[in-house]
């Protein structure tokens, strides 16, 4: 006789900030790689993952300006084939107001 067992794991986002999946269009600035475009794949208060046409390192420092929500400094926390995540760098209200407009976004693209 043969038992077979089947497990679905779910997994757990822990992350402080939910993920907006809205593609935003910009120009993101890294030290010693200049200026180059860029499109988002999701944004949160708390960062952006983004497609770039470059490879940075983690922990470098970058800037990014994107329509529609602003400008932003941070750190690239992590790396994907084809682009990277950028943590932001923000108060208590510039997060807040960023939030305002990520739901107002969101609203709109549904």
């Amino acid at each position: 006789m043969t038992f077979r067992m089947s497990l679905k794991v779910k997994t757990i986002d822990l992350r402080r900030h939910a993920r907006i999946p809205l593609v935003l269009f910009g120009r993101c600035r890294l030290l010693g790689a200049g200026s180059f475009p860029c499109h988002t794949k999701d944004v949160s208060a708390g960062g952006v993952a983004l497609y770039a046409p470059v490879a940075p390192q983690e922990g470098m420092r970058a800037s990014v300006a994107l329509d529609k929500i602003g400008e932003f400094d941070g750190e690239i926390t992590r790396i994907f084939p084809g682009g990277f995540a950028l943590a932001f760098e923000l108060g208590r209200e510039q997060r807040l107001q960023l939030e305002h407009r990520l739901m107002r976004l969101a609203l709109q693209a549904a």
